[in-house]
Formats: C-alpha cells, sequence, structure tokens
C-alpha cells in the first residue's frame, strides 16, 4: 500500500501544474491560491513560523514610486 501524499506535496504537485499554465499562456482562476500556496511552500522550505501582516498601500503611496520601466 502506497503512502497518502503530505499536504506540502500536494501543494507542490498543484503549483507545478499551474505553473505549467501560466508558462503554456493560460490564465489561473484563483491566483490568490497559486500565490498562497507557493508562498506556504517557501515558509516551509525555510522553516519560517511566522505569518506577516499585510501592509495596507495607499495611492499616495503608489505615486512615490519610480516607475520601473522606461516608455521611451
Amino acid at each position: 500500500m502506497q503512502d497518502e501524499p503530505d499536504e506540502n506535496s500536494a501543494k507542490l504537485i498543484k503549483n507545478l501544474y499551474y505553473a505549467a499554465l501560466i508558462h503554456s499562456g493560460f490564465l489561473v482562476k484563483d491566483p490568490h491560491y497559486f500565490s498562497k500556496n507557493v508562498f506556504d511552500l517557501i515558509n516551509t522550505a525555510f522553516e519560517v513560523k511566522e505569518e506577516v501582516n499585510e501592509i495596507e498601500v495607499t495611492d499616495e503611496d503608489l505615486e512615490t514610486l519610480e516607475p520601473t520601466v522606461s516608455t521611451k
């Protein structure tokens, strides 16, 4: 009898599938789910135990950022 895959293995397989879709030009139905799983796997790999609180970004904050792409 084979062992059941653990939660991290299942997330990794789903992320590989979604990454293949994105690489092929398809859109992921739920990008939040995909990115959350990527961050969860990274946190597990680096043994990060603490969650980082989200920071609210205002329009004023965005205006102070310099563009990263030249429009010339």
